[in-house]
């Protein structure tokens, strides 16, 4: 069983910084080559858009590895590790775009005390899965293939992307009582749109991305969107996001909850985008709607983080 000893290592800074030199070069060369071959600039920044880099996760999560039944799910060919602890209703927590599993940790126990079994992966082409490349698709069917494999979910949580992908398993037949979603978009253009901020894409480039996605995938970006799916969804869900988040701003939060049909919404102050993972009080809170979705409603007692509204 995990120990608490591994909870709380984890603080990552959300804060904006001045762009590395690597990536100021790369601002550059894309600028650059966008001017004078946009069908080039266009290939490279499909190649990086589906390309995640793999970060090098906390030497903490090594003990929380061992004490987890491991098993594996195939998905388009790629060897997708699945951890799992515990037993009782599954709640499986589902990462974001160059994250990994074990962002969740600080859930674990707490979730194992409440008598669930918890489960947690890599997606495609992160961590210790197979692939150099992935999409919001593939993190999707991800979800259904572990679905397929352990029986009936409980509850999913998802952090950032994993939450556009938790939409989309829903959309696509996924059953589940309750779905958590912490920092997460609310359109995939909003994702592109940072992207394209980050590498300085023109609108050409911009453009000519959103359609080879259509292209690749069937259906417009639009059609992608959690906003766009969640009024077809009728499973209560719970919205965390924090003001302060720069990587993901909370007008998201505001956009999801407002097309969602059972949903309510907590705004955290200055938790950022990945710190929320590890805040006890969000954990409890996500706990106590996972446990009673029907009906919940976010406890502001603490008071300490502004508005928190259902």
């Amino acid at each position: 069983m995990p120990s608490g000893k591994n909870k709380v290592s984890f603080y990552q800074n959300d804060s904006k910084k001045s762009a590395p030199f690597q990536l100021r070069l790369i601002r550059s060369f894309f600028g650059a080559l966008a001017k004078v071959s946009p069908g080039w600039a266009h290939k490279i920044a499909v190649k990086f858009f589906f390309s995640p880099r793999r970060g090098k996760p906390s030497a903490d999560i090594r003990p929380l590895k061992k004490s987890a039944h491991t098993f594996y799910v195939k998905v388009n060919g790629k060897k997708v590790t699945v951890w799992s602890w515990g037993n009782g209703p599954v709640v499986l927590m589902v990462h974001g775009w160059e994250g990994y599993g074990l962002q969740f940790r600080n859930f674990i126990d707490p979730l194992l005390e409440n008598g669930y079994r918890v489960l947690t992966f890599d997606a495609p082409a992160h961590g210790d899965s197979g692939g150099s490349q992935s999409n919001l698709p593939e993190f999707a069917e991800t979800i259904r293939r572990i679905e397929k494999t352990v029986g009936h979910i409980e509850a999913v949580i998802g952090h950032s992307m994993g939450c556009a992908a938790t939409t989309l398993a829903l959309e696509e037949g996924l059953k589940v009582n309750a779905v958590g979603l912490i920092a997460g978009p609310a359109t995939i253009d909003y994702i592109i749109n940072e992207y394209a901020t980050i590498f300085n894409l023109p609108e050409t480039v911009i453009g000519r991305l959103k359609q080879t996605i259509a292209s690749l995938f069937g259906r417009p970006t639009t059609a992608f969107a959690p906003a766009a799916i969640a009024p077809k969804l009728s499973v209560p869900a719970f919205i965390i996001h924090d003001r302060n988040d720069v990587m993901v701003n909370y007008e998201n939060a505001e956009k999801l909850r407002a097309s969602w049909k059972d949903a309510r919404i907590m705004l955290t102050e200055g938790l950022g985008h990945k710190r929320i993972l590890f805040e006890n009080f969000v954990i409890d809170e996500m706990i106590r709607f996972i446990k009673q979705p029907t009906g919940f409603q976010p406890d502001n007692l603490a008071g300490r983080f502004g508005k928190v509204s259902a």
